[in-house]
């Protein structure tokens, strides 16, 4: 099947967390930030985060390509990059069920860095142990605050709650 015009301008075909084990063996386009990553010497993974969710991706040299590899390892947090690649299932007992994506991995084909990030000033994962930084640091830097999953989860719901108002008026 040939590619329209429209499907060689987008940067994604899919969203991330919407990923599931029936799009096994579809090729997919993804887009978002470098939320880890993890070496392990012959493979490479990355868990890539867009606002619906994260899905992992793997880099391995029997599927991806040299210079997309060579892109890949030196990938930071919070980078913003393109991945395209197959969605396959993974591993028998590699799955993890804390994901919605927890069934799939993306073998990437390639990868195209759209920006390097700097260190962020304000952690925009943080673990359960983990403290806020300052209001007033976070208010500073809104910007990354909103990348805060608590935080798009409190703007969704407004938004759903502003729109069933909306509806019912």
């Amino acid at each position: 099947m040939s590619e329209t015009s429209i499907e060689r301008t987008q940067i994604r075909s899919r969203m991330v967390g919407r990923l599931r084990a029936s799009h096994e063996g579809c090729e997919v386009t993804l887009a978002g930030w470098v939320h880890r990553r993890r070496d392990l010497g012959g493979l490479l993974f990355v868990d890539l985060r867009d606002r619906s969710g994260l899905v992992q991706v793997s880099f391995g040299p029997d599927w991806t390509e040299k210079a997309s590899l060579e892109c890949a390892h030196g990938l930071g947090h919070e980078d913003v990059i393109q991945v395209k690649g197959d969605v396959v299932l993974r591993p028998q007992g590699a799955h993890n069920p804390d994901m919605g994506t927890g069934e799939i991995e993306i073998h990437a084909k390639s990868v195209e860095l759209f920006s390097n990030a700097q260190t962020p000033v304000i952690p925009v994962y943080r673990g359960p142990e983990d403290e806020l930084p300052t209001e007033e640091l976070r208010l500073k830097h809104r910007v990354l605050d909103l990348r805060r999953s608590e935080i798009q989860d409190a703007l969704v719901l407004r938004h759903e709650l502003v729109l069933a108002t909306r509806n019912y008026l």
